[in-house]
């Protein structure tokens, strides 16, 4: 994905998307022409500071301001105002505190759901995510793409076809995926139709990847052995939600997989 891609999926300045590139969020190569090109490694770590960031209200351009007026005060009016700023900067931060509280609880969930089911597999009854956009349809759906990475019931994902597994390295596609906990939600989500059926059920498998790039089908074999001892079949593609990125000190995910299955109907004898 080129810049101006990236720029019109997040909906986000070329400055801005430069500012997070000198801060050493990405780490990139150009082509013979001078241009950088971002991985699906690059688009989740953007996404994850994104999420975070755009619940506060200052742009780029704000904060530079801000920090102008501060140096220019010198009059006890311009002090008054300084001291005042100060203060509203301080309940933002206040604010800001709370929120990564929220996140550290979130992540903290997260870590026991990990450490009671790594390289497990079992039976999740809430399938939701089942609705998803992948990259390929991004620049198709932009406004509602806006709409879900502005709020909190939106994930990254990784997609592909249970046939994928034969092969022994495959490149999943990547996501994004939707959960719909209320009307307006489960409206949007109507777009994007991977529902399942009253007679499917859901199996989660949790790893942790070194990349998201390419997938090595021998770290699923356990999913296809409990699939086969059970007699079941996988009826839709694999969906996953990424549950924590991590850049240092180098790239690492963990991702829980969704396989949807119904049982295999029995082989008829002749």
């Amino acid at each position: 994905m080129k810049t101006k891609d990236l720029c019109q999926l997040f909906d986000l300045p070329r400055s801005a998307v430069r500012f997070y590139r000198n801060a050493s969020l990405f780490s990139l190569q150009q082509d013979e022409n001078g241009y950088f090109h971002y991985e699906v490694e690059e688009i989740a770590a953007l996404y994850e500071v994104l999420k975070h960031r755009r619940k506060h209200d200052l742009s780029l351009e704000a904060i530079t301001q801000r920090l102008k007026n501060q140096s220019n005060h010198s009059d006890n009016e311009e002090m008054i105002n300084l001291f005042q700023n100060q203060i509203d900067a301080l309940e933002q931060e206040i604010q800001t505190l709370r929120r990564k509280q929220q996140g550290i609880k979130q992540s903290l969930t997260y870590q026991k759901l990990i450490q009671s089911a790594y390289n497990q597999i079992q039976y999740v009854e809430d399938c939701d995510g089942l609705s998803y956009i992948k990259e390929s349809e991004f620049h198709d759906h932009l406004p509602a793409l806006h709409e879900l990475l502005e709020s909190d019931l939106s994930y990254q994902s990784l997609v592909f076809s249970y046939e994928e597994l034969e092969k022994e390295t495959f490149r999943p596609t990547y996501a994004i995926g939707i959960t719909h906990h209320n009307q307006n939600r489960a409206k949007l989500a109507s777009s994007f139709p991977h529902c399942i059926a009253p007679h499917q059920r859901g199996l989660r498998f949790i790893l942790a990847l070194s990349s998201l790039q390419q997938l090595d089908s021998a770290v699923f074999v356990p999913v296809q052995e409990y699939i086969r001892e059970h007699h079941l079949k996988v009826t839709e593609e694999v969906t996953s939600i990424i549950l924590k990125t991590e850049s240092i000190p180098s790239y690492r995910f963990v991702v829980l997989f969704r396989f949807i299955v119904a049982d295999k109907e029995p082989d008829k004898a002749g």
